[in-house]
């Protein structure tokens, strides 16, 4: 259960990052990989 949990939380973390680097990415288009 630990395992699966812990997934399920590093998978919404890097789906948020990548939110920010496509909305970064529309609004710009420059890929800014100083996202951070």
């Amino acid at each position: 259960m630990q395992v699966f949990t812990n997934i399920i939380v590093l998978t919404a973390i890097y789906a948020l990052i990548c939110c920010g680097y496509v909305l970064v990415y529309r609004v710009s288009r420059v890929l800014n990989l100083a996202h951070g």
